[in-house]
């Protein structure tokens, strides 16, 4: 007996940061506790919930994708903090400057290469032959070259942020997909996204831009 005293709960390390994220993006979104509870499957009380983003609990696979999906960030970010282009909304404006920055430079550097042998390129890309990866990166890439540099993205970020981030995702999916022992949700979010959006997205954007550069 402890003699009505009262007894500190235990916060686990590995669960208090993901809790900071869970909370970052549960205000981003404009929702209570009791909404995000209310928007699981089985729902989650307020105390649940609490108890995640104050690093008492550290949410299951399940909890954490269906996290991922409501509060429209990946389990990547959520587990470890790394941005991926799902996540740009929540990097803060001081790391974005930063990588802004650092990728100027590089841009800077390379900008007299780019434009010579874009339309060769488009013209000559066999869609089957192409990694994940590659398919990713021009998906991307094409939005950058129809976006143009100076524009900002509707979550806020701009292009180079943007691109930054999307180095990230690669990185991330490389890791994940050749590793053969992992069989995470993770993982099987990455495959999804394959699957289910960017394989249409990036046909239609070859297609797009085959036909402007065939002319």
């Amino acid at each position: 007996m402890n003699g009505g005293e009262n007894v500190a709960r235990k916060k686990y390390p590995e669960a208090v940061e993901t809790g900071q994220r869970i909370r970052l993006a549960r205000i981003e979104k404009g929702l209570s506790m009791e909404q995000l509870g209310g928007k699981l499957s089985p729902p989650a009380s307020k105390g649940a919930v609490s108890n995640w983003e104050n690093g008492y609990n550290l949410p299951n696979n399940t909890r954490l994708k269906q996290l991922s999906k409501v509060l429209d960030v990946s389990t990547t970010y959520l587990l470890n903090g790394s941005y991926t282009l799902r996540d740009m909304h929540m990097m803060p404006e001081i790391k974005r400057n930063v990588l802004e920055k650092q990728l100027k430079k590089t841009i800077e550097k390379n900008n007299s290469i780019i434009d010579s042998n874009l339309s060769n390129a488009i013209n000559n890309i066999e869609e089957d032959n192409l990694t994940v990866s590659q398919k990713i990166y021009l998906t991307n890439a094409i939005k950058y070259l129809k976006t143009g540099s100076r524009i900002e993205f509707p979550d806020g970020s701009t292009p180079i942020a943007y691109l930054a981030a999307l180095l990230n995702t690669l990185l991330r999916y490389d890791s994940l997909i050749n590793d053969s022992e992992k069989n995470t949700d993770e993982k099987k979010e990455y495959q999804e996204f394959y699957e289910n959006d960017l394989l249409k997205e990036f046909t239609a954007l070859v297609t797009e831009l085959n036909k402007h550069y065939s002319k």
